[in-house]
């Protein structure tokens, strides 16, 4: 068994990515945030899966580590 793969989020963080969630222009990007917000209240990524309707637990992990590993270098630029 591999690691977790965890992501712990700020309120603003958080309130960012429902907004996405909640109103964002593509379906991808909507989605994208929905398994970011999942992720972050400690679910499993095989029962992500099925909510997001992506058949590869790969490819969720893939963009759960985009998003955490893009986040840090934004914030240690700005900081």
């Amino acid at each position: 068994m591999g690691r977790k793969l965890e992501i712990e989020l700020k309120t603003a963080q958080r309130a960012e990515l429902e907004t996405g969630y909640r109103t964002g222009k593509s379906h991808a990007f909507r989605q994208r945030c929905r398994m970011i917000l999942l992720k972050a209240d400690k679910i499993v990524t095989k029962d992500i899966c099925p909510m997001v309707e992506i058949e590869s637990e790969t490819q969720v992990n893939g963009w759960i580590k985009r998003y955490r590993d893009s986040y840090h270098k934004y914030m240690d630029r700005i900081n």
